[in-house]
C-alpha cells in the first residue's frame, strides 16, 4: 500500500491565509516554483524523504502523482495574481 506525500496545493492556500493576514506571500510562491519541473507544471504531491535516485525521487519533487490534474498549478496561478493584485492596491 502506498503512503500520501505532502501536497504542494497546500502551500498555495497557506499563501492565501498570509496575504489575508497582511503578511508576504512570498516564500509560498517561491516554495510552488521550486517543486515544479520539466515543463513547470506543479505535481499533485512530492517527496518528502531524503533522495531516492534509483526510483528518480527527490526531496521536494514530483513523485509520480499526477501532473495534469493542474490543481496545484492553478492554486500557483491564483495566489500570484492575488499577490499581484495586493501589491497594486497598496
Amino acid at each position: 500500500m502506498g503512503v500520501g506525500r505532502p501536497w504542494p496545493l497546500l502551500t498555495g492556500e497557506r499563501g492565501h491565509y498570509e496575504l489575508a493576514a497582511g503578511r508576504d506571500p512570498g516564500p509560498y510562491l517561491r516554495a510552488l516554483e521550486k517543486f515544479s519541473g520539466g515543463i513547470g507544471l506543479i505535481p499533485e504531491q512530492i517527496w518528502d524523504a531524503q533522495d531516492l535516485r534509483s526510483r528518480h525521487f527527490l526531496f521536494g519533487r514530483k513523485t509520480g502523482a499526477a501532473v495534469p490534474l493542474l490543481w496545484a498549478h492553478a492554486e500557483y496561478v491564483k495566489l500570484r495574481r492575488s499577490a499581484w493584485t495586493a501589491k497594486a492596491v497598496t
